[in-house]
This record gives C-alpha cells, structure tokens and sequence, in this order.
C-alpha cells in the first residue's frame, strides 16, 4: 500500500481570531461531525462508509508533529496508531482559521474527482478530499499550532486511521483511490467487518 498525505496552503486576508483548541472535547467533537457529514454526503452514496470517531493517539501524534513547526509531512513512522499507518492531512494558513473551515478546504477538492475515474485533469489535487472520504478510515486526529517563525504561521495537522491506501494497478486498472467508496444498495446495518464492534456505517 502507498499512503497520499496531502498539504494544503492558504493565504487569508481575514480578519485573523483565535481557533479553539482540538484539545477540547467540544472541538473535538465538532471535527468529528464535521467528517461525517462530509462523509455522509458523498456523491455517489456511499453502501460502507464508516463512521468517523476521535482517536486520542492520533491527536497525540498530531500534535507532536505540528509542534515541529516543519510545515512538512511526517514520516511514517511518527503517525502510527496501534500498528497501523495512518493518512495525513496538512493545512497552512497565514490566519487562525476555524477547524469546519480547514476541514471543507480539503474536501472542496472534490469538484477535480471523478468517482470510479480518479482526478480530472489527471494532475489534479484531489488526495486531501480522498482521505477525507476513504471509506476504511474510521479514526481521526487533529491538532492545530501557532508557529511564528515560519512563513505560514498557523499549522493544522490531521491524522487518518487506517490511511487513505493506493495499490497500483496492472494493466491499466484503477487504483483504489479513485474508488474511495463503494455505491450500490444503502446499508441496512454493517457493510464491513468493523474494526471495532460499536463503529457503524451510514444508512
């Protein structure tokens, strides 16, 4: 498997505020929900999306990395959750921006995807909105630092347990990322063997 952690950079304009801390159940919470209504929306209607939930060793692990201030990926070794590697996603900004904010940022590289196709034009930046909708990624931590020595000054890290996963294709077949769910009949109850017992997907 190959993982695709993405980055993306704003410049702001705003009038800048301070974001609240992901260190807040409240904040926390609000991230969550955040995803999943993304996830929830999805176009085609996804049959096994998982349920998106806060991870606390996947915060712990984001936070460690924003701290850093190296507006660069981490390796993988530094995001890994219980043996597993997970996806990152990374948002630079010259302001404080709000966690919704930073959030739908990535997913409005949507409008360059094409489910089943990939992205459209083929160089298209898509990976921040594939993670956000991998449909095995259940598991999700983030954490947002100030870094005044560096160019963007605010540094948004979000880790994706299990990452967004790519297999090359033979022969010309799709990679997996440009089917990152599965549509055909909705739910009636799980789609998966759920990593974890009380983890459903969407109906």
């Amino acid at each position: 498997f190959f993982f695709f952690p993405e980055i993306l950079i704003l410049i702001a304009t705003d009038t800048p505020f301070r974001p609240p801390s992901s260190n807040f159940r409240g904040v926390q919470q609000q991230i969550v929900d955040k995803h999943n209504d993304l996830r929830r929306g999805v176009t085609p209607p996804a049959s096994n999306m998982l349920k998106m939930e806060w991870n606390t060793i996947a915060a712990e692990n984001a936070k460690n990395w924003a701290k850093q201030c190296t507006l660069s990926h981490s390796p993988r070794m530094k995001r890994v959750v219980k043996g597993i590697v997970c996806g990152e996603n990374l948002f630079m900004s010259t302001v404080a921006t709000p966690w919704p904010a930073v959030i739908q940022s990535w997913y409005n590289e949507e409008k360059y995807f094409k489910h089943g196709v990939g992205p459209v034009p083929q160089d298209a930046e898509t990976g921040h909105y594939t993670q956000i909708v991998w449909y095995k990624s259940y598991q999700v931590g983030c954490y947002g630092t100030y870094c005044p020595s560096a160019g963007f000054s605010y540094y948004y890290v979000c880790h994706y347990c299990p990452g967004c996963s790519c297999t090359p294709g033979l022969n010309g077949q799709l990679c997996l990322s440009a089917v990152p769910w599965f549509h055909s009949q909705p739910c009636s109850g799980s789609c998966l063997s759920r990593p974890q017992p009380d983890n459903r997907t969407f109906k």
